[in-house]
């Protein structure tokens, strides 16, 4: 409540205040929440799947839409994108759509001005995906290059040149300008924070044994002992031998990329430009640049598959054509088969400690477990009177309980001992996950050492609960003379 509000309102949020308003319980409106992501969740596999399917022919379009809408339910952070209101489905959504209205105006032979309808529908999920995500303009990059190819020989007049070129530019000024606040007061600082202060060599390394690998093996990190990003400081990817080995595979992979897009340049010349353009703003960006490029995955895909087609043209040409798809078809599905079994019944979370991984046997318990304390710090809150209580949280837990309970936060300052009198403040100590949990005394303590740089106060506790998964803790302040 002491803080000022960010004034800028994002669309993922915006885009889901309709179920905020429809439904008046929490539980309801998170439910209808996840209902909707399942759909952009389910749309992303489907355009996947079609983008694909550009490099596959016809009899084996079947088999992009198994490899999508598998990927779809394996990869860690499409399930993430089902269960959180995260912007990676809706601007996937958005971006493959206008991609593919892009490719289809351009690569038509009728004149521009017969498909307007199908211009308007690109600007529209032009502007959706910008909204969602300011790296969006990196989709006129594909469209500006099939302009190219299309027009490279016409002379245009004046005229055309500037409604081809001058208005696309326009328009992503004007976007631009209308969020100015929101791009360089925000976002733009995440890349150049980690440009600062990441370790050159590990971050290259980040995209090449991490992040790019898992774009083609669905849960990819998570056969890595330990995760390999803890932080944009802390990076490891050969703490064991296994990681190490796993590391040559995920660089091999990435190497199996470039090489595919290198042999099918010719032929997908837009779309490797427009997965190249965004690297420089997303590769930065340590701990999510996995996520980011699951946008642009589809195009991963062509990729490994053209640089895999190559490496073994050689030896299943003496093969006949029968036997070579059946040995293919076997292959992938052997390797499909080993993923699933290795991989996510092995451990469906990375934990620093891999004994204390879990698997999706073990993943009911784990659930219950964690969702307990949380349950009961729930009510727990609910009985404070609104109007007298104030919470203080810890990083990204501030506000939690302002969307859940709609009780109000307050972010320590020096005015502190003087809320503390006139107010009921109650620091939350929370954790959900297992790194945090295993310390779980040691954090606390810092989060009241972190209060008590505003002056002299007495914790005293007012509500525990403990599992092995999960800890929270609650505690009243009272301020000391």
């Amino acid at each position: 409540m002491n803080v000022p509000p960010f004034l800028y309102a994002a669309m993922p949020g915006v885009m889901r205040a309709p179920l905020l308003m429809a439904f008046k319980d929490f539980d309801d409106q998170w439910r209808a929440i996840q209902a909707t992501n399942v759909i952009f969740v389910a749309a992303v596999a489907l355009l996947s799947a079609y983008i694909f399917s550009w490099s596959q022919p016809a009899r084996r379009h079947w088999m992009a839409i198994a490899l999508s809408f598998a990927f779809a339910v394996i990869a860690t952070w499409w399930m993430a994108n089902v269960l959180y209101p995260l912007a990676d489905a809706p601007y996937a959504a958005f971006s493959l759509g206008a991609l593919i209205v892009a490719r289809q105006i351009l690569t038509s032979h009728r004149p521009l001005t017969s498909q307007l309808p199908s211009i308007l529908l690109f600007l529209v999920l032009f502007t959706a995906a910008f909204l969602m995500r300011f790296s969006a303009p990196v989709i006129l990059v594909f469209a500006a290059t099939l302009a190219h190819g299309r027009w490279s020989r016409v002379n245009l007049s004046p005229r055309h040149m500037v409604a081809i070129v001058g208005v696309p530019l326009v328009g992503v000024a004007a976007l631009v300008f209308f969020n100015r606040d929101a791009i360089f007061g925000r976002y733009l600082n995440d890349p150049l924070w980690f440009i600062r202060k990441a370790d050159d060599v590990k971050l290259i390394i980040n995209v090449f044994a991490s992040a790019i690998p898992s774009q083609v093996i669905p849960g990819f990190n998570l056969v890595y002992s330990r995760p390999p990003v803890v932080g944009p400081m802390n990076m490891e990817f050969a703490a064991t031998r296994l990681d190490l080995a796993w590391t040559i595979v995920g660089l091999s992979v990435s190497a199996l990329v470039i090489f595919g897009a290198w042999r099918s340049r010719r032929r997908f010349l837009p779309e490797i430009l427009y997965v190249l353009a965004p690297f420089p703003l997303l590769a930065p960006i340590v701990p999510s640049v996995a996520r980011y490029l699951a946008s642009y995955q589809p195009f991963f895909w062509i990729f490994f598959y053209a640089g895999v087609a190559a490496l073994l043209q050689p030896p299943l040409h003496r093969v006949r054509a029968a036997r070579r798809i059946s040995i293919v078809a076997a292959a992938a599905i052997a390797l499909a088969v080993v993923s699933l079994v290795a991989v996510r019944l092995r451990k469906i979370a990375g934990t620093t400690n891999p004994s204390q991984a879990v698997s999706l046997l073990r993943a009911p318990d784990y659930v219950a477990g964690v969702a307990a304390p949380f349950r009961g710090l729930r009510q727990f809150i609910e009985t404070l009177p609104p109007e007298r209580t104030l919470l203080i949280g810890s990083g990204a837990s501030t506000g939690r309980w302002t969307v859940i309970s709609g009780r109000k936060y307050y972010v320590p300052d020096d005015n502190l001992a003087s809320v503390v009198r006139s107010s009921d403040v109650y620091l939350l100590s929370e954790c959900g996950t297992l790194e945090a949990c295993r310390d779980f005394d040691t954090w606390t303590r810092r989060l009241e050492d972190g209060v008590s740089l505003r002056g002299r106060f007495e914790f005293t506790p007012v509500f525990s609960r403990r599992t092995a998964q999960a800890q929270v803790a609650v505690f009243r302040l009272s301020a000391l003379q």
